[in-house]
């Protein structure tokens, strides 16, 4: 099974989408964040990568400011480009990152809770939409990123 991986670019796009302006970013620190996604050795745990990617990103902190709604709609579409989505509702969005964002493992267990195999994806479809799929989790988790931007949660400051 091939894993689809977001680009830097991809990211940038993403924190431009939440932010809805070009923000200041330390390139060596989101080369590391986006790198996350990785596995060490045989990249296959889609789940295990997942929780590295969110916790990792938000520690990282790359953008002068969106790292965490950035790293919240990276990780979601992460899963759902490798047919796996989170059966997460908007209303406990911001309670469900502050669990996440903890480390690693709070993440991945987070991730494990809320995630279910995507019944309609096909792991040999050539090229995955990256662009729909974040607009699709964006509009999904507007009060969510909301939140996150306004910086209306307490502890990922």
């Amino acid at each position: 099974m091939a894993l689809h991986y977001l680009t830097i670019q991809d990211i940038l796009w993403i924190n431009l989408q939440i932010t809805k302006r070009t923000q200041q970013f330390n390139y060596a620190r989101l080369e590391e964040a986006t790198f996350y996604q990785y596995g060490y050795g045989q990249s296959s745990s889609v789940l295990t990568q997942a929780g590295r990617f969110l916790s990792g990103f938000i520690q990282k902190k790359p953008f002068a400011t969106g790292n965490e709604a950035a790293a919240f709609v990276a990780c979601l579409t992460f899963l759902k480009l490798n047919g796996t989505n989170v059966d997460l509702s908007d209303d406990i969005g911001v309670t469900w990152i502050e669990r996440a964002h903890r480390d690693s493992v709070a993440a991945s267990q987070a991730l494990a809770d809320a995630a279910t195999q995507d019944t309609e994806h096909h792991d040999d479809e050539l090229a995955a939409d990256v662009r729909d799929t974040v607009i699709e989790i964006m509009d999904r988790f507007p009060k969510t990123l909301s939140l996150i931007v306004r910086g209306m949660h307490a502890t990922l400051a």
